[in-house]
């Protein structure tokens, strides 16, 4: 019993590199040994996609195929990773916008809606009161002090870490500038999106 790791390869020009050797690896010991082998791959990376590598699955001769299958979901859900990642950050984006041009009352309608008349706190946001240290459940009982503190989490722009990624190597997103349209020029911040590479 033997187990090879393919961790590192430079891909040739024919598209011959990690994914493309492993599987013909394996398909050579079935095949050519009589052993039986598999393969462990993680999903097969984009990347560089303008360079050698190309659709992530070898190419010319050295290719894996059904190409469709080795490349959709095959061991992860890179892009679920990368819009979930992608979605905290617009999140955050949008509460520092909000927070800078709306006022505590006009948050504070937004957080806790009037339904039929009535407004009433959801379980986790009694959880944020409390943590606040704020003992109350009726929302018309706090105080303006209170209700700035309920409705504001005062992110510092200059403090946020959270990046935005993309699953491509393009050099140009390595430093973008985000808050360009006219509604959100007051809260422009500069970040970068660092390029991932989901093969190891």
């Amino acid at each position: 019993c033997f187990r090879p790791l393919f961790f590192s390869i430079t891909p040739t020009p024919l598209g011959e590199g990690k994914s493309t050797v492993t599987i013909g690896l394996v398909q050579a010991l079935c095949t050519h040994l009589k052993l039986n082998s598999f393969a462990c791959l993680r999903q097969p990376s984009q990347g560089p996609t303008f360079g050698v590598k190309g659709g992530a699955a070898g190419g010319g001769y050295a290719q894996v195929i059904p190409m469709e299958e080795f490349n959709l979901h095959l061991t992860g859900d890179i892009h679920a990773i990368t819009a979930a990642n992608n979605l905290v950050a617009a999140a955050i984006d949008a509460r520092i916008l909000h927070e800078a041009t709306q006022s505590d009352k006009a948050l504070y309608r937004r957080l806790v809606p009037s339904v039929n008349g009535m407004r009433c706190f959801s379980p986790i946001q009694m959880t944020r009161l409390q943590r606040l240290g704020i003992n109350k459940s009726d929302p018309s009982d706090l105080t303006p002090e209170e209700v700035r503190a309920f409705v504001r989490l005062d992110l510092d722009p200059e403090k946020v870490t959270w990046q935005r990624v993309v699953d491509t190597n393009d050099r140009f997103l390595r430093k973008i500038t985000v808050g360009q349209a006219n509604k959100e020029k007051a809260t422009l911040a500069s970040m970068s999106a660092p390029v991932r590479i989901n093969d190891c």
